[in-house]
């Protein structure tokens, strides 16, 4: 590696890194915004949410590294053409496909830091996020214990607690539960307490009414208590309940899965979807780093800046995810199919190596008109 392969690979890492700080920073963000409306409007800690938050962190890195990797080759390569360093290089011989090296090799280190991200730190971020996710909607203190509101641990399932005692006893609460298509029951009561018992949880209702409408008949039944148990263990998942879907599975669980012979056609095909989808997200790193430096040594000098070729560099960057949108919203049922995932990576290789060549075509030519006027001189 040549010194100016080390400074034109330094100066991608450098802005790289700055890129991504920015980017990463607004995009998470907007999402951790968002993140602490739901937590902390539930009644969860500061410290759930600053978990929750260091979980969605691997995956806005993901997302944005090949967007910066993008905008550090756009940036340091105009720098370098408005400081008319390229220009010395071309100057000496050196060809675009020479040039191109440190890009090269600065987006394929982007891109081994993405296929990190994509195959192992954000499916087993997700995976403890659902895990966290599962223990919060199982916390019965945290869904509720609160004061004034309607709550809805499940669907069909309503719960209203009026106030509560410092010594933890429920007073004047409210249960609807619809959840059988052909009776909907409603139980209120003055006082309330919950109780743990053989890992199950129950409510235990004092001096109410229970109202039992049935939807066929229409007709309603009324029956006073003076205490009666509503069992809650079947509103709140366990987490050995769990299912990891395979977004949320590491891509080294995932490769052994190919090769069973136990799991159906369907399933494997689910499986290679994941793993082909994010190596293509991981090889994009690579490729746009390469659109936006090909674009550039493209354009013809200009006074008014490279501002027109900027803009097609990122149509062209914006074109790839329009692809790569369609096709996922193929459903995969061929082998085929599998390999249309890597079209977006494709469309923005073939782009690229058609301006390296065209570039270095021009510049070959160029320098035998100026050899064959000096010999004609």
């Amino acid at each position: 590696m040549t010194g100016f392969d080390r400074y034109f690979l330094k100066q991608l890492c450098v802005s790289f890194g700055f890129f991504s700080l920015i980017f990463v920073s607004v995009f998470w963000v907007n999402g951790i915004v968002l993140l602490f409306e739901e937590l902390i409007g539930q009644g969860h800690s500061l410290s759930v949410f600053f978990e929750f938050c260091v979980l969605t962190l691997a995956k806005a890195a993901a997302i944005v590294f090949p967007v910066s990797a993008f905008a550090a080759a756009v940036y340091v390569t105009n720098r370098l053409n408005n400081e008319s360093e390229m220009t010395i290089l071309r100057a000496t011989g050196m060809s675009v496909w020479r040039l191109s090296r440190p890009v090269v090799l600065f987006g394929c280190l982007v891109m081994l830091l993405t296929m990190g991200l994509n195959h192992i730190l954000t499916p087993m971020s997700e995976r403890y996020y659902k895990v966290k996710e599962n223990l919060l909607s199982a916390d019965l203190a945290a869904k509720l214990l609160k004061e004034g509101q309607f709550i809805h641990p499940e669907s069909n399932v309503t719960i209203f607690i009026e106030e509560i005692s410092e010594s933890g006893e429920l007073k004047r609460v409210f249960l609807s539960d619809r959840r059988q298509d052909t009776r909907v029951r409603s139980y209120s009561a003055e006082t309330a307490y919950l109780l743990k018992q053989d890992e199950n949880t129950r409510l235990v209702m004092v001096n109410g009414l229970m109202q039992s409408l049935d939807t066929e008949t229409k007709r309603l039944s009324v029956t006073e208590f003076e205490d009666l148990t509503y069992d809650l263990g079947d509103l709140f998942q366990s987490i050995e309940d769990v299912r990891f879907s395979e977004r949320e599975t590491p891509s080294l669980e995932l490769i052994p899965l190919l090769f069973s012979s136990v799991l159906p056609a369907s399933s494997k095909t689910a499986v290679a979807t994941e793993v082909n989808r994010r190596t293509q997200k991981a090889l994009i790193a690579l490729f746009a780093a390469l659109i936006g430096f090909s674009c550039l040594m493209s354009a013809s000098f200009s006074r008014v800046g490279n501002s027109r070729v900027i803009l097609i560099a990122i149509f062209v960057l914006i074109a790839s995810e329009v692809i790569d949108s369609m096709i996922s919203d193929r459903p995969k049922v061929t082998q085929f199919d599998q390999y249309l995932i890597y079209s977006p990576s494709l469309f923005l290789l073939a782009i690229s190596l058609f301006l390296i060549t065209v570039v270095s075509d021009k510049l070959h030519l160029r320098k035998a008109t100026y050899l064959s006027q000096d010999r004609t001189t």
